[in-house]
């Protein structure tokens, strides 16, 4: 699932390494791309969106489905797989996190352009609710609780969009607050300041082997699934 500022037909590194493990479905956000027009672009309405394509996959095939989230894509991956637990009874294989965040407003007010305007002390009434009224929560931190599946999470040190501390601090919660036997592992990899950035970590040459680990992982966590993958 795609970040912010980018669309399904977007050049995507990650496509290029999912591809040699996956059958990859990739789809845009409602309102990003051709995915409708005169939509309303929520939180919820997204999440609702991709629990219907992952419910209609399922229909096509009992084989493992693997989530995959970059930047804001982190967030509704893991929005949607609480979902789809609560409200399907259905969970993937797996669940891959690349530079993640805690919640909406964390992120902003890290993001090196949320510090230029952070300290008016309108921000918060102009900026930051605004976004929760119109549906954006982003709350990662207490949706992750509720994902019963394995999670890869990776993040650049020189990520100059989300800082990696915000990754990390996800990966804490993960950690401490999810119980590991029951609801899968979690692990946290920090790429050092390589010129990765934002979205360059699919670019590393140690990805595809971290992908197949992690993927083996998933299949000794829970072996009822097996066969071809499919991944978002």
């Amino acid at each position: 699932m795609h970040g912010v500022a980018c669309n399904r037909i977007l050049p995507n590194e990650a496509y290029t390494v999912a591809r040699k493990e996956f059958l990859v479905v990739a789809m845009d956000h409602r309102g990003y791309g051709d995915s409708g027009l005169n939509v309303q672009m929520c939180e919820q309405g997204i999440v609702s969106d991709t629990r219907q394509i992952f419910k209609w996959i399922r229909t096509l095939t009992s084989n493992e489905i693997f989530f995959w989230g970059h930047s804001m894509g982190t967030a509704l991956s893991t929005h949607t797989l609480r979902k789809l637990k609560e409200l399907d009874g259905m969970v993937p294989s797996g669940l891959i996190l690349e530079s993640a965040f805690t919640t909406m407003r964390e992120e902003i007010v890290s993001n090196p352009l949320g510090k230029l305007f952070s300290w008016l002390m309108y921000f918060n009434s102009t900026i930051l609710d605004p976004l929760e009224r119109n549906g954006f929560h982003f709350k990662t931190t207490e949706n992750i609780l509720s994902v019963d599946c394995p999670i890869m999470m990776l993040h650049s040190e020189d990520d100059d969009v989300i800082p990696w501390r915000l990754g990390f601090k996800l990966y804490h919660v993960a950690r401490t607050r999810r119980n590991k036997e029951t609801q899968g592992s979690v692990s946290f990899t920090l790429f050092p300041a390589l010129g990765y950035y934002h979205v360059g970590i699919p670019r590393d040459k140690k990805v595809p082997q971290m992908l197949q680990n992690f993927i083996q992982r998933c299949r000794i966590e829970d072996k009822r699934r097996d066969g071809q993958h499919y991944s978002f």
